[in-house]
């Protein structure tokens, strides 16, 4: 039994009742939890969302850093296998579809204009276009939290295989000796602050990859393009939503605009820039069937590029060397920008259809 002694005052740790019971405290407290800019949305008060066969207990959106967590709350004796890992591949699944994404946006819109308490919280952040600013955030891929009464050695398996970073936070209660429910303490630990959990970011921790890492090795190729190579990995930490690293500490970055879930284009440590607009995969996703000949359009504007991006897509690869695309690196960034705004657009244009129906 675990106890807590405050001004000479036993409290004892109090067991849930059940999931029901945790999951009203996680929404008392969210903006204690997950910050005082957090917007909480609780599948209490969600409406069912076209193409996501189960909501999970809450949605969570930052509005300073536009991240948002699917949260799942959860009590340690249960059976977190059989729950948390189908519930989440399904909702993974059904993420990576663009209308999915546009049905959960206008969803949380509708819950900030029937909210006045939310969309003050918008308002007080400069946030005027609150549909825009829901559906930006969404197309990027979640995280993953698990608010749970204690940490087990399944709940370390479960987070360890799930699609998203996971971060475990611990949420205990402990109530006055003899005085049922009153008065209560709250604890909550973070047994890993700021540590992913996920498959992928072990693996990227056990390489040790690093960008800067990289960087320097692609300067020290070739010394005259170190203010190319400057300027492009400034565009990538501000613009991509994803860095995964691959073989040999490869940088695999992606655009959530332009694919859910592929790398737009990777630098390897032989210096040159791979770009993967030819995958076949991609012909398979309705977000990338439409983004695939926009980003090649726009590469195929840049004369120099010509002779390494075909006008015919048809090879895995597109590789470009150092030299030429550090020469040509404003135009490239340009061309992704571009591609980025036209598929933004698009998601706009058929967002805003979809409410006008």
């Amino acid at each position: 039994m675990q106890w807590i002694i405050k001004d000479g005052v036993r409290f004892k740790l109090h067991r849930y009742r059940d999931e029901k019971e945790l999951e009203d405290i996680v929404a008392g407290l969210h903006r204690e939890i997950f910050g005082k800019d957090s917007v909480l949305f609780s599948k209490t008060h969600l409406r069912s969302v076209s193409g996501v066969g189960t909501i999970p207990d809450a949605f969570v959106i930052s509005l300073s850093t536009m991240r948002w967590k699917m949260v799942e709350v959860e009590l340690s004796s249960h059976s977190l296998h059989n729950h948390i890992v189908p519930q989440v591949s399904k909702f993974r699944s059904a993420w990576g579809n663009i209308g999915t994404q546009l049905s959960l946006s206008s969803e949380f819109y509708y819950q900030v204009k029937a909210d006045p308490f939310k969309k003050a919280l918008f308002d007080a952040h400069g946030i005027d276009d609150v549909h825009k600013f829901l559906t930006d955030v969404v197309r990027k891929p979640p995280e993953i939290v698990i608010v749970i009464d204690e940490v087990t050695e399944e709940l370390k398996e479960v987070a360890s295989v799930l699609p998203f970073p996971c971060e475990i936070i611990v949420l205990k209660t402990f109530v006055r000796d003899g005085c049922g429910l009153c008065a209560p303490i709250y604890v909550i630990e973070t047994p890993r602050p700021g540590a992913s959990l996920s498959r992928t970011a072990k693996t990227a921790t056990s390489k040790n990859c690093n960008e800067e890492n990289l960087m320097q090795k692609l300067i020290e190729n070739c010394p005259e393009c170190a203010p190319a190579i400057r300027r492009f990995h400034q565009f990538i930490k501000e613009r991509a939503d994803r860095i995964k690293w691959g073989k040999n500490c490869s940088m695999n970055v992606g655009f959530s605009a332009l694919h859910p879930t592929y790398s737009l284009f990777t630098i390897k440590p032989d210096t040159r820039l791979y770009f993967h607009i030819s995958w076949s995969d991609w012909s398979k996703s309705p977000l990338g069937r439409e983004s695939q000949p926009i980003i090649h359009r726009k590469l195929l504007e840049i004369e120099a590029l010509r002779g390494y991006i075909p006008e015919q897509i048809h090879d895995r690869w597109l590789e470009i060397p150092l030299k030429v695309w550090a020469q040509n690196v404003e135009g490239i960034i340009k061309a992704i920008e571009e591609s980025i705004e036209e598929m933004e657009r698009d998601i706009r244009s058929t967002s805003q259809k979809n409410q006008s129906e």
